[in-house]
């Protein structure tokens, strides 16, 4: 297995960095968001980079060729811990590649002490899944939660802006007994399957009909 790759960055992608590690032979190596947003702001063409790596395999939910791809961290901390995370039932590496938006340290920190609600918080992981986390994962993550500084693997994506109908149906929810935000939650999942509502009123019924409101 590939643990560590050295060479010089020939170009940044939307989502990776080609590194020359010898004349004519080029790695391509797919990189957490946050940890690209880093590297393109601090990092020229040319530069000499160190990456720490894994190997995984990728099959098309099609059927069809698997491909084998290279993820990238420029910290050997970072990589360990995304090793870890994804032994986790139900949390591969695509879905790890999207939840991570918070400091490795915080999230070490929330399955240390069993606070599964700041593990739902991050994208993708429901209650069960933040359950699983900490059960599967206490007690081994220790020494990331005395990480002196860490920042997100993940960069998050920045939300649109919310619409007046929106802000009417969160208005609602709030009235009701919701927090902000587990009412800007509801709307956005429920916007997601019913992009074309008409009224809060309508999204407040689909909400309802759908059980969004309850816990996972």
């Amino acid at each position: 297995m590939i643990t560590r790759i050295d060479g010089t960055i020939e170009k940044f992608t939307d989502n990776s960095v080609i590194l020359k590690v010898f004349p004519g032979v080029f790695w391509n190596v797919f990189v957490p968001s946050g940890v690209l947003k880093r590297l393109k702001s601090s990092h020229l063409n040319g530069s000499e980079l160190t990456m720490h790596t894994l190997e995984y395999i990728e099959s098309p939910s099609g059927g069809g060729n698997a491909f084998p791809h290279l993820i990238g961290f420029t910290d050997e901390n970072d990589r360990e811990f995304f090793q870890l995370f994804t032994t986790v039932d139900g949390v591969g590496f695509k879905k790890a590649l999207k939840a991570l938006t918070k400091p490795v340290k915080d999230v070490a920190n929330a399955i240390e002490t069993g606070d599964t609600a700041a593990i739902r918080q991050m994208p993708g992981m429901g209650g069960r899944t933040a359950e699983k986390v900490v059960a599967a994962l206490h007690g081994k993550v220790t020494k990331f939660a005395l990480l002196k500084e860490s920042q997100p693997l993940v960069a998050e994506k920045a939300k649109p802006d919310i619409t007046t109908l929106e802000k009417d149906a969160i208005a609602i929810l709030r009235q009701l007994g919701y927090s902000e935000r587990e009412a800007g939650g509801m709307i956005e999942k429920i916007m997601v399957d019913s992009p074309k509502a008409k009224s809060p009123e309508e999204l407040i019924s689909l909400i309802f009909k759908k059980g969004i409101n309850k816990a996972e």
